[in-house]
């Protein structure tokens, strides 16, 4: 029997703790620098690493 093919999306709370970031500032970023995603901030998982690794470099204490 196959697994239907579910997309499983990333929401933008997990982004954050992955990222260590506060959620209310990773927002204010994400909406001058990224369209939200089908209407809430949640991700393909591949989509969600990239904006992970987005918001520790402008947002938080990424590598300088």
């Amino acid at each position: 029997m196959k697994t239907p093919d579910v997309k499983v999306l990333v929401p933008l709370k997990k982004v954050c703790a992955l990222a260590e970031i506060d959620p209310k500032l990773a927002r204010r970023f994400l909406r001058e620098k990224v369209q939200r995603p089908g209407g809430r901030w949640a991700w393909p998982q591949k989509r969600a690493a990239a904006i992970v690794e987005l918001l520790r470099k402008e947002v938080g204490n990424g590598p300088e």
